[in-house]
C-alpha cells in the first residue's frame, strides 16, 4: 500500500474481505432505508461500492502519506456522506 509494489495494487482492490466491508455496507444502508435514515431512491450495493471505493482511497492516501486525515477532512467527509445519503428533512 505504501507504494513499494505498485503492480499489486489492483489485486488488493479485490481482495475477498474488501468485497465483504462493501456488502456489509451494502446491508447496512438498505436497512437504514426501510427505517427512513437513508433516501429511498439510492441503490444500496452502487452506494456502497462507492463508499468502498473512497475509503481505499483514503487508506491508500493516509499509508503514501504515512499520516492520518486531518480533522478538517474527516469532517468533511461525514458531512458529505451526510449530505449525499439522509432524506431532506
Amino acid at each position: 500500500m505504501a507504494g513499494q509494489e505498485p503492480d499489486e495494487i489492483p489485486r488488493l482492490v479485490e481482495l475477498p474481505a474488501i468485497r465483504l466491508i462493501g456488502e456489509l455496507i451494502a446491508a447496512e444502508l438498505a436497512i437504514a432505508q426501510t427505517r427512513g435514515e437513508v433516501r429511498a431512491d439510492l441503490n444500496p450495493a452502487i452506494l456502497a461500492a462507492g463508499i468502498e471505493s473512497l475509503i481505499m482511497g483514503i487508506l491508500f492516501t493516509t499509508v503514501q502519506t504515512g499520516g492520518a486525515a486531518t480533522e478538517r477532512h474527516q469532517i468533511g467527509v461525514v458531512e458529505a456522506f451526510d449530505l449525499m445519503i439522509r432524506p431532506p428533512s
